[in-house]
């Protein structure tokens, strides 16, 4: 297991943020809602009062609420690179370990697909993840089985997992990642009736991958060689 590269270096990297809403389903109206954002090297951090998003408004009533919502569709618009899913509560804990463990490599591969050619390379981004790996009780490690399947799809990269990690500006991705989570739970508390908001980006977990994992590596093979032929 690797460490996780210091701050200079993730200066340098794409970062792709990966964080959720309730996951503890404390709203129980609600599903598990993942959010993967993607951060290009040296791009603007959500570090002022005016891009900073609070939590806590998002599920009352009234004018504050009203102007919460206003901010979010704001945040949303400066950080409009990410895809979502949702995983519906169980109380099965092999069925959701599988099931959040693929909705995490299923998000890795989307925001994957959508990197600009120069960065879609391993070493040329980071997977970070908030929050402590988890398991399925029976022996099996969320951070082994998430790489197994990106694995599948043709990506060599592994996923670390940090505590706190929306907390601060060390990783803006997640932090961006964990407030967009929060605004998509409260849009679609706010109308239920409707179907999900920004539809366009969330991922159908019960649909086959847009690509196979042979395409995958395909596309990496020509972005190496078309690499190589620049700098001879």
């Amino acid at each position: 297991m690797g460490q996780i590269p210091k701050p200079k270096v993730l200066e340098n990297l794409v970062e792709i943020g990966i964080d959720e809403f309730n996951n503890g389903h404390h709203r129980k109206d609600l599903p598990e809602i993942s959010v993967a954002y993607t951060r290009y090297p040296f791009e603007d951090r959500p570090s002022s009062a005016g891009e900073k998003l609070s939590k806590g408004l998002g599920f009352r009533e009234g004018p504050k609420k009203d102007a919460w919502m206003k901010r979010a569709d704001v945040f949303v618009e400066k950080f409009h690179r990410f895809k979502y899913c949702t995983v519906d509560r169980t109380e099965d804990p092999v069925q959701k370990f599988h099931r959040k463990t693929l909705a995490i490599a299923r998000l890795i591969l989307e925001s994957y697909l959508f990197l600009e050619e120069r960065y879609a390379r391993p070493d040329r981004f980071v997977l970070i993840m908030d929050g402590a790996q988890f398991g399925d009780g029976n022996g099996l490690r969320s951070k082994e089985i998430i790489e197994d399947h990106i694995r599948e799809y043709g990506i060599e990269s592994e996923v670390f997992f940090r505590p706190h990690a929306d907390q601060g500006q060390r990783h803006p991705a997640v932090y961006v990642a964990d407030r967009l989570a929060y605004v998509i739970g409260a849009k679609h508390f706010d109308d239920p009736w409707k179907n999900w908001p920004y539809l366009e980006r969330r991922v159908d977990l019960d649909a086959p991958p847009p690509v196979t994992a042979e395409e995958i590596n395909r596309m990496v093979d020509l972005l190496e060689i078309e690499r190589r032929s620049r700098h001879k």
